[in-house]
């Protein structure tokens, strides 16, 4: 089924509060809003927003949220790009991974990618990099 978040999602407690995920407003259509559960994959702490396109299933008497559909797919096989988004969806930083192990890093601010103890800081005209830099080819 799909649907669209149609409320900013809440962090809940699931079973005996060991495990958390988010309490989701989907609309189905016309006068049929229902709670899906939501819980990111391992290693992921990501939220959904409201307005995503999402596909659903029941799990027993539980609906819960099996994908969020991409906003703008362009990932090749074997590729992988996230998109890091504010709290209206809006895409406000990137990282891809491409099929030859390139990293690409994008973001609309000036931001600090840290490396260990090691920081780049990327700023609207400037980088600046505080370790060792050593170029590999």
């Amino acid at each position: 089924m799909f649907g669209i978040i149609s409320a900013t999602p809440e962090i809940i407690d699931i079973k005996r509060g060991k495990e958390k995920g988010y309490a989701c407003s989907i609309e189905f259509g016309a006068n049929d809003v229902r709670t899906a559960w939501f819980f990111p994959g391992t290693g992921i702490d990501s939220a959904p927003v409201k307005g995503d396109i999402v596909i659903c299933d029941y799990i027993g008497s539980d609906l819960v949220i099996t994908n969020i559909k991409s906003q703008k797919p362009q990932a090749k096989s074997g590729e992988h790009h996230r998109y890091i988004r504010d709290g209206n969806g809006e895409i406000v930083g990137e990282y891809h991974f491409t099929q030859d192990g390139a990293l690409s890093l994008k973001a609309k601010t000036p931001c600090v990618i840290e490396l260990g103890a090691n920081k780049i800081e990327a700023g609207e005209s400037s980088l600046l990099f505080n370790g060792n830099l050593e170029v590999l080819q």
